[in-house]
């Protein structure tokens, strides 16, 4: 049964709850605080890892570095692609840290090309080109669109040579 309470004594307990829950906060070691709901314009065609800080200055933000912004933030954010040609040349297929192989999904995200005949996606044969790696607890939601995705290669006995899907709707 619940017993009235004076309106300060409430708001000693809603601050102590909230205080509980902000200092339970966890982050990714060396992730920037959340930024609910960002886009990422990638702004460069290489394959880069380093390429993460996805600003408004030129040429800091590769496919890549945009998915591993992306996997930081804990909101569904939107990655633009521009037209052209993204080729993935880093090897290391079966890394699920996303700096390798695949483009590793960890968190909900939009995945938006310029148009199917106009942003293409290449695994160059190296990897699948997209593993999204949600949880039974946690299912991702990731949309990809205005995109073509080839060249890609799962790992022996395993299929999705374009997308890899654990635990994802998309």
């Amino acid at each position: 049964m619940f017993h009235h309470k004076s309106s300060a004594g409430v708001r000693l307990l809603l601050a102590l709850v909230l205080g509980a829950a902000m200092a339970g906060e966890s982050r990714l070691a060396g992730a920037e605080p959340d930024t609910p709901n960002a886009t990422y314009l990638v702004d460069r065609t290489d394959d880069s890892a380093a390429a993460t800080a996805c600003t408004s200055a030129p040429n800091d933000c590769s496919l890549r570095g945009a998915i591993l912004k992306a996997n930081t933030t804990g909101s569904a954010d939107t990655i633009t692609i521009p037209e052209g040609t993204y080729k993935l040349t880093r090897a290391g297929a079966g890394e699920d840290a996303g700096l390798t192989g695949d483009l590793d999904i960890l968190d909900d995200v939009a995945v938006s090309g310029a148009g199917s005949g106009k942003t293409i996606l290449d695994g160059a044969q190296k990897d699948r080109v997209f593993h999204i790696r949600g949880s039974a607890s946690n299912p991702l939601t990731v949309e990809i669109s205005g995109v073509t995705i080839r060249n890609g290669k799962p790992p022996q006995n395993e299929s999705g040579g374009a997308v890899s899907n654990l635990h994802g709707y998309l």
